[in-house]
């Protein structure tokens, strides 16, 4: 009996120096960082995190956007990628197990930034309301960290009220009477004849659509106001519900619309 265990003991020691070997080999990750429009290579910086929070940093080259990294077989990790005209990318992936010495492709597309690029199309607002729903609040706040990695990005806020239905509004005309005709000898004086009148040059007013829009700018103006130099960098623009076409992804009327603005690179 005591040479069975013996024998069991070294065959489950073997077995665990086995399993660290395989998990500890070490892996060349290698692959390319796209632009998911035009799967061109872009020049993009990363960090690659282990379970235990260690980084590896690099960046892809601009001819192609290869990249390679060294890692440990059979872990996961987190890739973040980030560049002043790209959208900040976080991604999960796996290596899988090796007792030697390998390399394992793995390629990442992100989204390339240029003027007038459509970042988010959203139902930000319910019918009525100004103030920003909890649903969208990932998409905000993802664009406020794009805008705080870089600081010279500009975007634009098309801001609608099209889900919601107003009451129409018309305009009506005065009329004045006309002064009878004098009578003629022997004849009735004729009767009086209504003679429209335009109406008289009015004060301009904040119709509810507009009324509406401007509640909606305050509240986004609030929740991007830690944003550096927000008032130059932020331009909002007011779209009144004659566009009920511009949708969202999942169908709803839209009443935010979120395009890139100027791109300049801090250093240019």
């Amino acid at each position: 009996m005591k040479k069975i265990a013996i024998i069991l003991g070294a065959l489950l020691c073997a077995v665990c120096v086995h399993t660290t070997a395989l998990a500890q080999a070490d892996i060349l990750l290698t692959g390319t960082i796209t632009d998911e429009a035009t799967g061109k290579g872009i020049s993009v910086k990363y960090e690659i995190i282990d379970p235990s929070g260690k980084k590896v940093l690099g960046k892809s080259n601009s001819v192609g956007g290869a990249y390679q990294a060294i890692l440990k077989a059979g872990q996961e990790y987190t890739i973040n990628i980030s560049a002043f005209d790209i959208m900040r990318k976080s991604e999960r992936f796996s290596v899988p197990g090796s007792a030697k010495y390998m390399e394992h492709p793995q390629s990442f597309t992100v989204k390339k930034l240029s003027t007038g690029t459509n970042l988010f199309t959203l139902q930000a607002f319910s019918a009525s309301q100004s103030a920003v729903l909890p649903a969208v609040q990932s998409e905000l706040t993802e664009l406020r960290e794009i805008l705080k990695q870089n600081r010279l990005l500009k975007v634009v806020l098309t801001v609608g009220a099209a889900e919601t239905n107003f009451p129409k509004t018309t305009v009506t005309t005065q009329q004045k009477q006309k002064p009878k005709a004098p009578a003629k000898k022997g004849k009735k004086a004729s009767e009086p004849v209504a003679e429209e009148v335009a109406p008289a040059p009015s004060v301009p007013t904040v119709t509810p659509e507009q009324e509406l829009v401007n509640r909606r700018i305050a509240a986004l103006k609030e929740y991007f106001a830690d944003v550096k130099n927000a008032e130059d960098r932020i331009q909002y623009v007011c779209e009144l519900p004659d566009a009920k076409t511009v949708k969202t992804k999942s169908g709803a009327i839209a009443n935010l619309v979120i395009n890139v603005g100027e791109v300049k690179d801090m250093f240019d």
